[in-house]
């Protein structure tokens, strides 16, 4: 029988936080106008984030992960979000 200890896990360190994107950033991401982007974002065609919600002019936000997506998504490549 052996006294030696087994394997150490270490703990798994927490996923890195994917930072926001303005929307000039987004548009350019997607090789579109800021325009066109805060449109589709309006018709909820591309998921995009509010600062303030409570805000009567909102300020969005987008994560380059969800743009990345939305190509896939609109040629029936991804099935579409729950």
């Amino acid at each position: 029988m052996s006294t030696q200890p087994g394997p150490v896990s270490l703990p798994e360190s927490p996923p890195a936080l994917e930072p926001f994107v303005d929307p000039d950033t987004a548009a350019n991401y997607i090789h579109t106008t800021r325009r066109h982007l805060l449109g589709m974002s309006r018709e909820g065609l591309i998921l995009a984030h509010s600062l303030d919600p409570q805000a009567k002019k909102k300020d969005w936000r987008f994560l380059l992960s969800e743009l990345h997506a939305y190509p896939r998504h609109r040629k029936g490549l991804l099935p579409p979000a729950p």
